[in-house]
């Protein structure tokens, strides 16, 4: 058999750009539902004056955007536990991925469909 040695204990944070991305939106966007008043709102340009319009004339659809953004990390969660058990992962490991995903979402699912370590059986 070809191809790379499977590691149950596989686990990495997804490339800086993706997750710093992640945070810094979730942050804004933080902001906007219970902070609309900061002063960091200021400097964003015209993201924060989007954030301020959202907060005033939008509330509503920024909270239908918060809970189907829960919903969606939620489900990208369980659907990474699924492929993690699938995968043959540790279960410390498993738990390391379904949380970073349900954290940060698609870049971390993505990290880890990528890992192409294979299992190999011994047969007795």
């Amino acid at each position: 058999m070809k191809g790379a040695k499977f590691d149950p204990n596989y686990y990495r944070l997804p490339r800086n750009p993706e997750w710093t991305f992640v945070i810094i939106l979730m942050f804004v966007f933080y902001l906007t539902l219970y902070h609309p008043g900061s002063i960091i709102l200021d400097y964003l340009g015209p993201i924060g004056t989007l954030a301020r319009y959202m907060h005033t004339q939008q509330l509503q659809l920024c909270y239908l955007i918060l809970y189907a953004a829960i919903a969606a990390h939620a489900a990208e969660a369980i659907y990474t536990f699924y492929v993690c058990r699938k995968k043959g992962f540790a279960m410390f490991s498993t738990f390391l991925w379904t949380t970073q995903t349900f954290v940060f979402g698609f870049p971390s699912l993505l990290a880890l469909k990528a890992y192409k370590g294979s299992i190999i059986l011994k047969t007795q």
